[in-house]
C-alpha cells in the first residue's frame, strides 16, 4: 500500500507533456532529464507540433515591445513548413529574463518544433524540442527513421 502511494506521489510530480514543466520559474524540460528516452520524446514532440524542420536563421525581427520573430531558410522538413522560409516567434518580449524561450543567432541552424500561435503564426519554446542543429543528430535520425522527411524540391 505504501509503495502504491509513493508511486502515485512521484507520478503526480511528472509533467503531463514535454513542455509543461516550463511553466514554472525554472525551465526543466522532460527531455533534459537524465535517462530521458529521446526517441520516444522526439515522436511525442512531432505529434504535438504543427511544423518540424531544420533551418538556418536568416533574419531576426525585433521591436521595443512585442515578440521576437526568427525567419528560417528551411533546409529539411518533416511536417508542415511547406514554404522555403518560415517565420517563428521565439521570444514573447525582447527584454527580461527567460528560462525557456529560444535565443537564436543569425546564421545558426536549428531543428525547430513549432506550435500554432493564433491563427497564422508559429511559435517555439525550448521545451517543444527546438535545439541547435549541431546538437540535433539523434532527433534528426529518429525523424528520418520514421520516414517522415518531406522530399526536397
Amino acid at each position: 500500500m505504501h509503495l502504491r502511494v509513493a508511486f502515485l506521489a512521484i507520478f503526480a510530480l511528472l509533467p503531463a507533456s514535454p513542455r509543461s514543466a516550463c511553466a514554472s520559474s525554472r525551465c526543466t524540460c522532460t527531455f533534459d532529464m537524465p535517462g530521458a528516452d529521446t526517441e520516444r520524446l522526439t515522436e511525442a514532440k512531432l505529434r504535438e507540433a504543427s511544423a518540424v524542420f531544420l533551418g538556418t536563421v536568416v533574419r531576426i525581427d525585433t521591436a521595443a515591445t512585442g515578440p521576437i520573430v526568427a525567419h528560417f531558410a528551411v533546409e529539411r522538413r518533416w511536417k508542415g513548413a511547406s514554404a522555403e522560409s518560415v517565420a517563428v516567434v521565439v521570444r514573447e518580449a525582447p527584454r527580461g529574463p527567460s528560462t525557456c524561450e529560444i535565443d537564436v543567432r543569425l546564421g545558426e541552424s536549428y531543428l525547430v518544433f513549432a506550435l500554432p500561435r493564433g491563427e497564422r503564426e508559429l511559435q517555439t519554446h525550448r521545451c517543444d524540442g527546438t535545439t541547435l542543429g549541431a546538437l540535433a543528430g539523434n532527433a534528426v535520425s529518429t525523424l528520418t527513421r520514421l520516414g517522415l522527411r518531406v522530399p526536397e524540391g
